[in-house]
């Protein structure tokens, strides 16, 4: 049997936190290892659980995370970044995407988007 991908959820809502952690414990092959709901918590996290794949909020309260793109990205090792937006339209997705990150998912994202972009990323391709 394959290791699970290892996921770090990395969102200041609970309710997101909660619905995202249902979805990746339903699913075969994806395993939650640690959440946090500030950039700061979420980067020390990151450092020492080297998750597979990181779901960074792009934004936490009035507060873009672009800045801590860059943090993730480059003391990943082979971890991979998806940002989390609240809609497609939003202007620093493309911006986090060139920082480095492989991919992007929305609040309405369905479960099953949600899982082929985990798994997507975790492969080494974009989403």
């Amino acid at each position: 049997m394959p290791l699970p991908i290892r996921i770090l959820t990395v969102v200041p809502e609970e309710i997101l936190r909660a619905g995202i952690r249902a979805i990746i414990e339903s699913a075969e092959g994806l395993q939650i290892i640690g959440e946090a709901e500030n950039e700061s918590a979420g980067l020390r996290l990151f450092r020492k659980l080297q998750p597979d794949v990181a779901i960074v909020a792009l934004r936490f309260g009035q507060a873009c995370a672009l800045d801590l793109i860059p943090e993730f990205v480059n003391g990943s090792g082979n971890s991979r970044i998806i940002v989390l937006a609240g809609h497609s339209g939003d202007a620093e997705i493309s911006k986090a995407l060139k920082l480095g990150a492989a991919g992007f998912i929305c609040y309405d994202t369905s479960a099953a988007q949600l899982t082929a972009a985990l798994r997507s990323v975790a492969a080494g391709r974009h989403f």
